[in-house]
């Protein structure tokens, strides 16, 4: 069996065995044979087989387990501290012991979600509560309701996050929980921070290390203040946040050696680094500025920071330069982590030690410290089998030696690191929408450091075949990272379904004269890495990312505004057609394309290509190419259409329904599609969720026409297209129209023909992007804006029109001859009216 498929089976199938704790209790004896069986954490990289067994034979009693599951989780060993959390549930529940099973669940809960897997967390979360509940258990409740907080916010439900630690903050209150308050407060102000609600946050740790210290839990009293110091930092109040990191650090190095002392020093060293960071961002000399609190400290009579912090003198630190005294700070934390971490065999602890300092010598430009750390950091990381640790590292080892100018050295690390990410990427990502950047910023930024060496290399090598060579992985890598991406804003695998329909672009006759145009939007420049029917070309533009983003999002709101910025469109038309179009056209000319398919890269995807203008020859970028836009394509099912055997289902609303306002000309639309082709239509009341389900369930359709409002928003969830009795959400008819994603026959076409994504939102244009590979669509024709009901009802019409007039007629070039018609009507000839419609996907 393919790694992939029996990985996928194995986390399904323990996916299965989670979901029926929801339902029923008495499955716990099942849940341990189940997960060792399935291999569950060996494919999640935490722990072996063997070491399933080992554990199981270690413990003999519940508390048993309940021991040596705390003492792996705290050794970063969590999937077998979750396989014997797991062992203790089953045990507790045989003794009818409803605490100590709630207790058990909750831990397991807790390192399900450390690994990643937070659903299930949930699941098992609700399991415990309801347990906690029977047994009248308010202490245990309340900590239950923070955790189901906390993963909700890591799923990106901030509302339902917030809900449950108020819950869990106000029983704790009421019952005069004072240890649970300063724990949920922590989280609360976890919360807050994320949300950017800073001084909010900084109350909320305040008092969470109050009361962590009047009841003497020292760990979350460090780690507060430590919070607390972060959003301090945030908030621009460096001397305080000084302050309060030296009462943190004089209060960790105070209690014994313990794997919560190595995490918070830990984060002790990212608060200095963060602290010097922003000092320098806001031109103040680290030293100075710490100088300055040491002399308003003397003059308070507080005493004086720098020779507080054991390790450094007053002296030393006036021998240091100017960036030395938080730098110094920020690695003598790392250090003693450590050290703490390898005497109680803590490699997890030790390997983010290692790889906090490698990055630290990184940004010194100390290649060789930096190298010597992080391979450290990495060769532990192995040791554990940590691939959520690997990549990181093997990623930084490839940034320092392309800094270092190494860039073979730097070429294998970026492989490696990608290598090792890509199994791990979905459960990596899975939730923790609140506490990460965006994909593009984050993990999308290793993707784009590789490709921008691939393109460096095969500009520089003398090779024609070597360059070839990198210039084909480099469309690879962009095809993975376009994948990726998709799959992080629909938080799903939609994306393997069409990879394994994909049939070679080189082996589609129809598409010969069609040129592929990666648009790559690096720091200091643009590259556009175009697929001509024979060869790889890059083209180099000289225009950095931010003027780019500037001029495109102003394109698309003087498009939109055609009254006031007629003037400033067509200014910004034709300087994106400078940059995008001019630099291959003499090329696209020589290979006699017609066909421009872009695959479009962050903020490029908020904008429509047919309006760009030739400043030149003065036209429209739509008089003189046919034009799609693709997620990657890898992604894009390329089999040809069957024109010939068009069958329709037409659904629309041209009355006011819910606040949105009539659309008089779709009962045109309809009688258009009716006229052309074989069509049902369930128009206003008829065009219900369930009479579409029935008929899409019933009958076999090759097109779904939806003539009504929608919008494509950044969350998937809040994405949505209104039918005459609800509001359907993106996933839900993607499920409806999924009845034919593995029929003989797929959906050719879907089209939405009244939507609307919000200007400038690159997260929302990705959602439209891939609404056709969510939906299991081939294609799809979608309007970025909504315009006037009888503009789109006409170009919509004669889209279809010149496909049934000839079934030989390509998709993009039914829509080219539609929106050129529609450009001709004097009311209509503004870009706004026929350019907002994209065709998605498939364009044959």
């Amino acid at each position: 069996m393919n790694p992939i498929t029996k990985t996928s089976l194995q986390l399904s199938l323990f996916g299965e065995i989670m979901g029926k704790l929801s339902k029923s209790h008495d499955v716990m004896n099942k849940v341990i044979g189940i997960v060792c069986m399935t291999g569950f954490l060996l494919v999640s990289g935490f722990v072996s087989s063997f070491e399933c067994l080992a554990s199981a034979q270690a413990a003999r009693s519940a508390e048993g387990y309940m021991k040596t599951a705390k003492e792996a989780y705290h050794k970063g060993v969590v999937g077998s501290a979750a396989l014997q959390w797991t062992e203790a549930a089953h045990l507790y529940e045989k003794e009818g012991n409803l605490q100590g099973q709630a207790q058990a669940l909750l831990y397991l809960g807790q390192s399900l979600t450390r690994m990643g897997h937070i659903n299930k967390a949930i699941l098992t979360f609700d399991v415990a509560k309801d347990l906690a509940n029977q047994g009248n258990d308010k202490p245990l409740m309340a900590r239950i309701l923070g955790s189901l907080g906390n993963s909700n916010f890591l799923l990106g439900r901030e509302k339902e996050a917030v809900d449950y630690l108020t819950q869990g903050l106000e029983l704790a209150r009421v019952e005069a929980l004072s240890a649970q308050t300063g724990v949920l407060l922590n989280d609360v102000g976890n919360v807050q921070f994320a949300l950017k609600q800073y001084n909010s946050a900084l109350e909320a740790y305040i008092e969470s290390a109050v009361l962590s210290e009047q009841t003497g839990n020292d760990t979350l009293s460090f780690l507060a203040l430590i919070n607390a110091a972060m959003a301090e930092i945030k908030g621009n109040l460096y001397h305080n946040a000084h302050e309060r990191l030296e009462l943190a650090l004089s209060r960790i190095q105070s209690i014994p050696d313990s794997h919560d002392k190595a995490q918070g020093l830990l984060k002790i060293g990212l608060a200095y680094e963060d602290l010097r960071k922003s000092l320098v961002r806001n031109n103040l000399p680290p030293s100075t500025a710490l100088t300055a609190m040491s002399q308003a400290d003397s003059q308070t009579g507080k005493p004086d920071l720098v020779v507080m912090q054991k390790g450094f003198t007053r002296e030393a630190s006036e021998e240091m330069d100017d960036s030395g005294v938080v730098l110094n700070k920020s690695v003598m934390a790392f250090q003693q982590a450590i050290t703490v971490g390898k005497k109680l065999g803590d490699h997890r602890a030790e390997s983010y030690g290692h790889g906090y300092l490698g990055r630290v010598y990184e940004h010194e430009s100390d290649w060789h410290k930096s190298l010597t750390h992080t391979r450290q950091a990495l060769h532990l990381g192995q040791r554990m089998a940590a691939p959520e640790l690997n990549y990181r590292w093997q990623w930084q080892i490839a940034r320092v030696h392309r800094k270092a100018n190494n860039d073979d050295e730097a070429m294998t690390a970026y492989r490696s690191a990608l290598n090792t990410l890509h199994p791990i990427r979905q459960e990596l990502l899975a939730g923790y929408q609140g506490r990460r950047p965006p994909f593009r910023v984050g993990i999308g930024s290793l993707f784009f450091e590789y490709i921008d060496l691939l393109l460096h290399k095969a500009s520089t090598t003398s090779s024609p075949l070597e360059s070839q060579a990198y210039l084909g992985q480099a469309q690879k890598i962009l095809e993975e990272f376009n994948a990726a991406e998709l799959q992080d804003y629909f938080q799903d695998q939609c994306v393997e379904t069409v990879k394994t329909q994909r049939l070679a672009l080189e082996h589609v006759p129809k598409a010969k004269s069609t040129a592929v145009i990666y648009p790559v939007i690096l720091p200091g420049r643009l590259e556009l890495l175009v697929r001509l029917p024979s060869e790889l070309k890059t083209y180099r533009v000289g225009v950095k990312a931010q003027l780019l983003t500037q001029t495109i999002h102003r394109f698309r709101d003087s498009l939109e505004d055609h009254v006031q910025g007629a003037t400033e469109s067509t200014q910004h038309a034709q300087q994106l057609y400078d940059w995008l179009i001019r630099p291959l056209l003499k090329d696209l000319m020589e290979a006699s394309i017609n066909v421009l398919v872009f695959v479009p890269d962050g903020p490029l995807q908020t904008v429509p290509f047919a309006p760009l203008h030739d400043r030149i020859q003065n036209r429209y970028l739509i008089d003189q190419f046919a034009l799609a836009v693709t997620p990657g394509i890898s992604l894009t099912d390329l089999r040809p259409m069957d024109s010939a055997n068009v069958r329709i289902l037409g659904l629309g609303l041209s009355e006011t329904v819910r606040g949105f306002q009539s659309l008089q000309w779709v009962t045109e639309e309809m009688k258009a599609l009716e006229g052309l082709f074989p069509s049902t239509i369930l128009l206003d009341q008829e065009f219900q969720v369930s009479n579409m389900d029935r008929e899409l369930k019933s009958q076999q359709y090759n097109v779904v026409h939806i003539a009504t409002h929608g919008k494509v928003q950044a969350k998937v969830n809040d994405s949505f297209v209104q039918a005459f009795d609800q509001k359907i959400t993106m996933d839900r008819l993607a499920d409806m129209i999924g009845v034919y994603k593995f029929g003989a026959q797929p959906l050719e076409l879907l089209t939405l023909s009244a939507c609307e994504t919000a200007a400038g939102d690159d997260r929302a244009a990705l959602g439209l992007a891939g609404i056709a590979i969510k939906a299991g669509a081939k294609s799809a024709l979608a309007s970025l804006w909504p315009i006037d009901d009888e503009a789109t009802s006409k170009l919509v019409s004669e889209f279809y029109r010149q496909i049934s007039e000839d079934p030989t007629t390509s998709k993009a070039v039914a829509l080219q001859r539609a929106q050129q018609i529609l450009k001709r009507h004097p009311q209509y000839r503004h870009p706004r009216y026929w350019s907002p419609f994209l065709l998605i996907g498939n364009w044959l």
